[in-house]
């Protein structure tokens, strides 16, 4: 377990707690106070625990007229997607506009929200 303090104006706290809920589980926040010492700014306390362990997805990318991705597989390290696209690629001939790539469950959802 963790503790993270968080020092803002409410929307940046807020802000920074939507991103964190991706990662970690929320076991404890504490009310927000007001910072004394910054007018508008605020406080808090966050107990947390990981959230889930990271996962690897190996994904084929369509680049023609749009990008579009299609998860083919999911891997608990690194090192095992790597292996695997490696060897869709050896598998797969090449095509023009498409190709494959390893991303953590992550980085997908990050890519995916911008």
């Amino acid at each position: 377990m963790i503790k993270i303090k968080l020092n803002g104006t409410k929307d940046e706290i807020n802000e920074l707690m939507e991103i964190m809920k991706y990662s970690f589980k929320m076991l404890d926040v504490s009310k927000l106070h007001r910072n004394s010492k910054e007018k508008g700014h605020y406080r808090c306390t966050i107990e947390a625990k990981s959230y889930k362990k990271e996962m690897y997805g190996v994904y084929e990318v369509w680049t023609w007229d749009d990008v579009s991705y299609r998860k083919m597989s999911s891997h608990e390290t690194m090192e095992d997607a790597e292996k695997e696209c490696e060897k869709v690629k050896r598998e797969n001939p090449e095509r023009m506009g498409v190709c494959y790539t390893v991303m953590s469950d992550r980085e997908y959802s990050r890519l995916m929200s911008d």
